[in-house]
């Protein structure tokens, strides 16, 4: 196998919808995340263990993870660290996934030397986000006086992060040295109930939201919450932004688009 191309953070973005109806779209994206870019690291051939080292010009390696591994842990108001595997096994797929590839990175850590920085985001949003992610999806048919489709009875809620805080995160991350292997969650360590977030998106947008209602889907959680306080203490991270400034931003930016 070729040596892959590794930039300063790998970060891989997977649909959440095709992560909960087709379990193999998931499970063979985590081997594609974390496997290669390990084994690259740990190469027993010095001259493709040189080729990578010159490519990453460190031996840091960082891995993003959505907020799914965190949402599963139901005994604790936010999520720290710990987790319920069995009850994340059977509930998440995305999860189950999300956990092997840490525990990759954390073997490959601790037998070959490899620093680890994995980092858990929760509900990025902000200009330039996915069009088929909720905020964007929503703003679209909001002013197109389209239905937009809610799962559920509206109450979930999530721990969502603006842009700019997740960025301040990373690259606290990249620059962390302290030790092997670690993981951080980067939130803003709030949470907000959907039917709130589209009062806010109706608000900026000054237009109307048309409900379609839709059973809730299998796999999704009741909310998210980011317990951030290893990345303060360790990173210096401290998100600064709220949901309503946020969500101003975000629609300031789509109007131009």
């Amino acid at each position: 196998m070729p040596i892959p191309r590794i930039s300063e953070t790998t970060i891989v973005s997977i649909n959440d919808r095709n992560r909960l109806f087709d379990p193999t779209f998931n499970t063979n994206s985590a081997k594609f995340d974390a496997a290669p870019v390990l084994r690259a690291g740990a190469a027993d051939d010095p001259a493709a263990r040189e080729q990578f080292i010159d490519r990453r010009r460190s031996d840091d390696r960082h891995r993003e993870k959505s907020s799914a591994l965190e949402t599963v842990n139901r005994l604790s108001p936010t999520f720290s660290g710990m987790l319920d595997v069995d009850r994340m096994i059977q509930e998440l797929t995305d999860a189950a996934t999300k956990l092997a590839g840490e525990q990759l990175c954390s073997n490959y850590s601790h037998l070959y030397g490899i620093r680890c920085v994995c980092l858990r985001f929760f509900t990025v949003y902000g200009p330039r986000q996915r069009p088929d992610l909720a905020i964007h999806k929503f703003a679209r048919l909001i002013s197109a006086g389209k239905p937009i489709p809610v799962f559920g009875d509206g109450t979930t809620r999530r721990d969502y992060t603006y842009v700019d805080d997740i960025i301040q995160g990373v690259v606290a991350a990249i620059h962390y040295d302290k030790s092997k292997y670690e993981v951080f969650n980067l939130g803003e360590s709030r949470t907000i109930e959907l039917r709130e977030l589209i009062g806010l998106l109706e608000k900026e947008l000054d237009g109307h939201a048309v409900i379609d209602r839709q059973p809730s889907q299998p796999g999704d959680v009741p909310q998210t919450f980011a317990d951030i306080e290893k990345a303060r203490r360790l990173l210096g991270y401290n998100p600064q932004t709220q949901i309503e400034e946020g969500i101003h931003r975000f629609v300031e930016w789509f109007r131009t688009t």
